[in-house]
Formats: structure tokens, C-alpha cells, sequence
């Protein structure tokens, strides 16, 4: 294995593999519950409140530890409410639509480690606990200039709480836990339109563009270059990573169809995504800043059978080359061994869907050509895979 630092890791059990042997379990207890109310005035203003809940009680255990040290597994559990407000807006003939809001975020960390006291008598829990609220706000607005051409425009201050893992990490992944870590905020602002759909005989085409700006603090990451966030070369941790990030853009997305058998889509995303390094400007590591996407499916009606539906899938994946450490300075010597380099990726995949609608069989190729494909951190993804899924409904309610 190769460290951060480009060095091949060497470990003293000799296994090669982080913190030696483990069969460790996460046991997790999910709950979500989503209520919602709404208040209709007239036919143009309406009121909606909206509630969110979800936790998560998880405890950690190791099958190749002792029993004592199981008998004392640290808990840890995580709940957020999320409460929004907001009003509704529908005037000229549904031509503009406005929607206002605010949301109020709510997020306790609870985690008890038991620890031994200080003379080693006993066993103690050492309890860490967080409560913490924010609020966020923001518009999104379009407005009907003609039947084809649609304006969006959308503004937000944003909150990300931070998930169960980069707040209690993962000893499968290598994440160690991060119990204070506070969540991500953004301001962001989004300018684009809607042409189409156009169609012509059987043809249908639909364009729609998005510009966005976003001013970002608090940026949860994996740092690139921390060394003295982790504990030891196999473990990494999330955090809040320093200085305000920038970032500016934009997405683009086409659709077409024919005789609604064919349909082909295409999407295009650039940005730029930059922060201030050792006081220079630079970009932000771990994140692509070009993708294109395209696909394409065809639908064949009554083969073999009649009344079933056959449907073929292609999917292609590009990703420039983008860089998972900063550089050192202007001197950017070695520094190749740093970059994820340009990545192109190929799906295939069939679902053949039968007479009475029961039952659907389904394959896929997942990267058809064995190409080397990578995530964050230069950590490459699995190769060439084939799935087969069956679905069978055995009623409807």
C-alpha cells in the first residue's frame, strides 16, 4: 500500500493491512419519520410546515478482540430534526412561481466510551454529548416566458449537518471519529432556464443550463495534506476543513427522444472550487472539476412476448484529471503522483420486463472495458462486474 505521503507502507504485523486483523460489526437502530402541513389560501398562495426526523443508535463490536473488551463497546447515536417553513406563490396564469423559506436544523451528538477511573478499580462512562441548532433560509422562483423557454433562479444559505460517519467514522473504511465536528455552510446562488421540449413529428429535444456561484465555510472534507489530523498513517479523519472555499460554474443537460423508444442524455459539469493554501490560491483537492456524462436507451415493445417490454441501456463516464493533494509551493516537481488521473467508464445493462407486469428480470455490466477508475484520494474502484437482479411483486395494495 501506498501512504500519503507517496512511500509504500510497511507494517509490523507483516499483513499489509490497516491495523491488523478485524471482523468488526456496526450495529445500527434507524428511525425516520416525515410529517408534513399545508395551508391553501387560494389558488395562488399556500403555506406549508414540514418536519424531519432521523437518528441513528449504532454500538461497535469486534469478533477479534476479547470478550472483556467487547463487554465494554463504546455507543454512539446521532439525531437531527430539520423544521421548515415556507410560502407559495402561483400568479400570472401559472406562468410565475415563487417559493420562500426558512429551515431551522437541530443536531445532538450523544456518545458514552466506557473508560477505566484512575486507579483502575472500576469501569466509568465517559460521556460526550453535543446540542446544536442552526437556521438557513433561502428562494427558488421560475417564471413561464414562453412555452418553451423557462427562467430558474434560486438563492440559499445552506446547512449540512454532517453524517454518522464523518461524526462517528468507520474502522471498515479507516475513519476515525470526529465528535465535534460542525456542520457545513453555504451561500449559493443559481441562475438558468429551461428551452423545450421542441418536438418535431416524433422528435423531442429538451435543453436546460445552470450558472451557480457558492461561497462555502466550514467545508467538510478529508484533509489532503493534514498530517497532524491523523492519528497514524492507515487512519484518516473528516473534518472542518480551514478557509472559505469558492466555487463557480456551471451544468448543462440535453435530452432527445424519438417515437418515445429512443432517448438519448447528455450532461456537462465545470466548476472552479478554490481556497487559500499557505497563502496562495489554489484548488480545493478531492474534487473533480470537469464531468461529462451520456446515455443512451432504447425500448422494444412485444418481444418474443406479447405485452412485454424489452429495454437497453448505455451509459458512459468522464472525469478529468483532478489533484487529491495540494501542491507544495509553485514547485510542483513530483507532484504528479498526486493526481487522479482522466478517467472514461462504460455501463451496459438490460431489464426485460414481462407479459404481466410481475415480474422483471434485469442485467447489468458495470465499466465494460476494465478501465482503472478512482475515487477521492486516488483509492481505485472495482473493475469490470456483472449484476443479475430478479423482482417479482407478489401483489398490489
Amino acid at each position: 500500500m501506498i501512504g500519503f505521503d507517496g512511500e509504500p507502507l510497511e507494517y509490523a504485523w507483516g499483513s499489509q493491512n490497516e491495523n491488523g486483523p478485524t471482523l468488526a460489526k456496526i450495529a445500527r437502530d434507524v428511525s425516520s419519520i416525515r410529517s408534513g402541513l399545508s395551508y391553501t389560501f387560494n389558488d395562488h398562495h399556500k403555506v406549508l410546515l414540514n418536519h424531519v426526523y432521523s437518528g441513528v443508535d449504532r454500538e461497535d463490536s469486534d469478533e477479534m478482540i476479547s470478550l472483556l473488551e467487547n463487554t465494554f463497546q463504546q455507543t454512539s447515536d446521532l439525531y437531527k430534526h430539520i423544521v421548515s417553513l415556507s410560502y407559495e406563490l402561483n400568479a400570472f396564469d401559472e406562468k410565475l412561481k415563487l417559493n420562500a423559506f426558512g429551515k431551522h436544523y437541530i443536531q445532538k451528538v450523544l456518545n458514552t466510551q466506557p473508560v477505566f477511573n484512575e486507579d483502575n478499580t472500576a469501569v466509568i462512562d465517559e460521556v460526550y454529548q453535543s446540542d446544536k441548532d442552526y437556521t438557513g433560509y433561502g428562494f427558488a422562483a421560475s417564471y413561464i416566458a414562453t412555452p418553451t423557454i423557462t427562467l430558474l433562479t434560486s438563492a440559499e444559505k445552506a446547512i449540512r449537518l454532517p453524517s454518522e460517519s464523518e461524526v462517528f467514522g468507520d474502522a471498515g473504511d479507516n475513519l476515525l471519529p470526529n465528535l465535534t465536528i460542525q456542520p457545513e455552510t453555504s451561500n449559493n446562488i443559481n441562475i438558468g432556464f429551461r428551452l423545450g421540449k421542441f418536438n418535431l413529428k416524433k422528435h423531442g429535444i429538451t435543453l436546460s443550463t445552470n450558472f451557480f456561484a457558492r461561497n462555502i465555510e466550514n467545508r467538510i472534507g478529508l484533509p489532503a495534506n493534514a498530517d497532524g489530523l491523523r492519528e497514524s498513517d492507515e487512519f484518516i479523519q473528516y473534518t472542518n476543513l480551514e478557509n472559505t472555499a469558492e466555487s463557480k460554474g456551471f451544468e448543462a443537460e440535453l435530452f432527445y427522444s424519438y417515437d418515445n423508444n429512443l432517448g438519448f442524455n447528455f450532461n456537462i459539469s465545470r466548476m472552479s472550487l478554490t481556497t487559500v493554501n499557505s497563502g496562495v490560491e489554489a484548488n480545493v483537492p478531492n474534487a473533480p472539476l470537469f464531468t461529462m456524462n451520456a446515455g443512451l436507451r432504447y425500448t422494444f415493445k412485444d418481444f418474443i412476448q406479447s405485452k412485454s417490454t424489452l429495454n437497453l441501456f448505455y451509459n458512459t463516464y468522464y472525469t478529468d484529471e483532478f489533484a487529491f493533494k495540494f501542491a507544495a509551493g509553485t514547485n510542483t516537481t513530483g507532484e504528479e503522483v498526486f493526481l487522479i488521473p482522466e478517467q472514461i467508464s462504460h455501463d451496459f445493462g438490460l431489464s426485460y420486463t414481462f407479459p404481466k407486469k410481475n415480474f422483471v428480470l434485469s442485467f447489468d455490466v458495470k465499466n465494460i472495458f476494465d478501465q482503472a477508475i478512482y475515487d477521492n484520494l486516488s483509492v481505485q474502484k472495482p473493475g469490470r462486474a456483472f449484476y443479475l437482479k430478479l423482482n417479482y411483486i407478489i401483489n398490489n395494495f
